[in-house]
């Protein structure tokens, strides 16, 4: 400030010799004073133009720090979208070993239900042979039953056959035969 106002004093100066006028002092009082005035107004301009700069370099600093927040949300979101998209490739293959496993059970449920449709069969012919079987133990049962009567009569013939006095006499004679043999 003080540069120029002596260079606008020089001015002044040079001015008043080139010209040779009489310079009142009150107008060189005024022109002082305007001068002060524009070099406060340069003065608050410059402080003012400071404080705009600080204000712009504040809001620089702001957004080179959102900036980088952005690069690291994008980066962050970027790993989620890796790990998803892993975790979708996953889900996949499990899906698909399902799937699998699922054809397979499909496969092992149409080979059980060919097995049950003979197990069927087989048991609708055993259940035909267990009524056959019954028929027959009834039957078996009932010539049992015709056994045991006429054994029980065949018995009784015996016994009263081994009660008459021929079978007594009978028993007797093998008796001594017996005997005889032996001493012979």
């Amino acid at each position: 400030m003080l540069i120029r106002t002596s260079i606008v004093e020089k001015q002044i100066g040079y001015w008043a010799m080139n010209n040779e006028l009489d310079v009142k002092s009150s107008h060189i009082s005024s022109l002082w004073k305007i001068i002060e005035a524009r070099d406060c107004s340069v003065a608050v301009s410059r402080e003012r133009f400071s404080i705009l700069n600080y204000e712009y370099q504040r809001l620089l600093r702001q957004q080179e720090q959102f900036r980088q927040q952005e690069q690291e949300q994008a980066q962050h979101q970027q790993k989620k979208l890796q790990s998803l998209e892993e975790l979708l490739q996953q889900q996949q293959v499990q899906l698909q070993d399902i799937h699998l496993d699922l054809e397979q059970i499909q496969s092992y449920a149409k080979t059980l239900e060919v097995q049950a449709l003979q197990l069927r069969s087989q048991a609708e012919q055993q259940q035909s042979r267990i009524e056959q079987l019954k028929g027959d133990k009834k039957r078996l049962g009932d010539r049992l039953q015709k056994a045991k009567l006429k054994i029980s009569n065949l018995q009784q013939q015996v016994e009263a056959m081994q009660s008459s006095k021929f079978w007594k006499l009978r028993t007797a004679w093998v008796s001594l035969k017996n005997r005889l043999r032996l001493n012979s």
